[in-house]
């Protein structure tokens, strides 16, 4: 039999701390605290360098491509693979290098978008079109999955990815 004890939950600082330190490191587990204060902290930066050409999206980018290995853990942390995020990069590459193909078959067709109206009818038809209704289905139904699993609780005990970071057992 075993008796669990719950760690308290990060404060802002620990979560940032904790996620500095394994800035690279993609095995393991973070927790719900870590994640989202650390996806709180990502919004702010975004939000305050945006406006600033060029520089802001620079650094925007990178906060981006610091928050691929924290969503790993928190992924790990619920008992699922990595690939769960990148199942949705694969969706994503997909639908930009299929929407880049229409387009310039668009601009074959007319040549060029000489006025408002032609570029106003060709993304009507884009937008009407099967592919893309369907592809904004799959990726809405996508991120919400995604938001339920990144909100969900972690594993009591061990799991494949490493032992529990909230949850600690006793033996008794």
């Amino acid at each position: 039999m075993y008796r669990v004890k719950t760690l308290p939950q990060l404060s802002f600082e620990q979560a940032l701390k904790l996620a500095f330190s394994r800035l690279t490191q993609f095995n393991g587990r973070s927790r719900r605290s870590e994640f989202w204060w650390c996806y709180l902290a990502a919004f702010l930066v975004n939000l305050l360098t945006s406006w600033i050409p060029i520089i802001g999206g620079i650094i925007g980018l990178a906060v981006n491509l610091a928050l691929i290995p924290l969503t790993f853990r928190r992924l790990h942390d619920t008992g699922r693979s990595g690939w769960w995020w990148g199942f949705g990069c694969i969706l994503g590459t997909i639908g930009a290098v299929v929407l880049t193909i229409m387009f310039i078959g668009a601009l074959k067709n007319t040549g060029s978008f000489s006025s408002l109206s032609a570029v106003e009818d060709y993304y009507m038809s884009l937008i009407l079109n099967p592919f893309t209704i369907i592809y904004g289905i799959v990726m809405i139904a996508y991120g919400i999955t995604m938001l339920v699993v990144l909100c969900q609780d972690s594993h009591k005990g061990a799991n494949q990815y490493g032992p529990a970071t909230k949850y600690l057992l006793f033996k008794v």
